[in-house]
Protein backbone atom coordinates (compact mmCIF):
# COMPACT_ATOMS: atom_id res chain seq x y z
CA UNK A 1 0.00 0.00 0.00
CA UNK A 2 1.55 3.70 -1.27
CA UNK A 3 0.41 6.82 -1.72
CA UNK A 4 -1.15 7.19 -5.10
CA UNK A 5 -0.40 10.39 -6.15
CA UNK A 6 3.49 9.24 -5.56
CA UNK A 7 3.59 6.61 -7.29
CA UNK A 8 1.37 8.75 -10.37
CA UNK A 9 4.38 11.10 -10.55
CA UNK A 10 6.79 8.04 -10.76
CA UNK A 11 8.36 9.49 -7.51
CA UNK A 12 9.77 6.46 -6.43
CA UNK A 13 13.13 5.56 -8.68
CA UNK A 14 14.34 2.03 -9.00
CA UNK A 15 17.32 2.38 -7.11
CA UNK A 16 20.61 -0.26 -6.79
CA UNK A 17 22.18 -2.07 -3.82
CA UNK A 18 25.49 -3.31 -3.18
CA UNK A 19 24.29 -6.96 -3.60
CA UNK A 20 23.36 -6.18 -7.37
CA UNK A 21 19.88 -5.64 -6.57
CA UNK A 22 17.59 -3.17 -6.65
CA UNK A 23 15.02 -1.13 -4.36
CA UNK A 24 13.04 1.81 -4.58
CA UNK A 25 14.42 4.97 -3.28
CA UNK A 26 12.85 8.74 -3.33
CA UNK A 27 12.92 10.50 -6.15
CA UNK A 28 13.16 14.55 -6.84
CA UNK A 29 10.54 15.73 -4.79
CA UNK A 30 9.94 19.21 -7.29
CA UNK A 31 9.22 19.37 -10.65
CA UNK A 32 10.54 22.17 -11.75
CA UNK A 33 10.11 23.27 -15.65
CA UNK A 34 13.06 25.32 -16.30
CA UNK A 35 15.36 23.91 -13.73
CA UNK A 36 14.73 20.48 -13.87
CA UNK A 37 16.43 17.82 -11.10
CA UNK A 38 17.93 14.75 -11.07
CA UNK A 39 18.98 12.26 -8.18
CA UNK A 40 22.98 12.92 -8.26
CA UNK A 41 24.18 9.75 -6.29
CA UNK A 42 22.39 7.51 -3.77
CA UNK A 43 22.90 7.37 0.03
CA UNK A 44 25.41 5.09 1.09
CA UNK A 45 25.21 1.64 2.40
CA UNK A 46 25.41 1.18 5.62
CA UNK A 47 28.94 0.44 6.55
CA UNK A 48 30.26 2.11 3.32
CA UNK A 49 32.32 4.22 4.50
CA UNK A 50 33.43 3.29 7.76
CA UNK A 51 37.16 2.87 6.99
CA UNK A 52 37.69 6.28 5.42
CA UNK A 53 35.77 7.93 8.41
CA UNK A 54 38.01 5.97 10.30
CA UNK A 55 41.72 6.58 9.03
CA UNK A 56 40.65 10.40 8.31
CA UNK A 57 38.34 11.40 11.30
CA UNK A 58 39.96 9.49 13.71
CA UNK A 59 43.61 9.08 12.62
CA UNK A 60 43.89 5.01 12.67
CA UNK A 61 46.00 3.31 10.57
CA UNK A 62 44.84 0.15 8.04
CA UNK A 63 46.99 -2.14 11.17
CA UNK A 64 45.02 -0.82 14.23
CA UNK A 65 41.41 -1.21 11.92
CA UNK A 66 42.00 -4.37 11.51
CA UNK A 67 43.31 -5.05 14.66
CA UNK A 68 39.97 -4.28 15.96
CA UNK A 69 37.75 -5.05 13.43
CA UNK A 70 39.09 -8.81 13.73
CA UNK A 71 40.17 -8.61 10.12
CA UNK A 72 37.03 -7.38 9.21
CA UNK A 73 36.46 -4.11 8.25
CA UNK A 74 36.00 -2.88 4.73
Amino acid sequence: AGFQQLEEREYWLPAPLPNGSETRAPGVVARLSETPMSVRRWAPALGEHNRQVLNTMLGLSDDEINLAAGGKAG
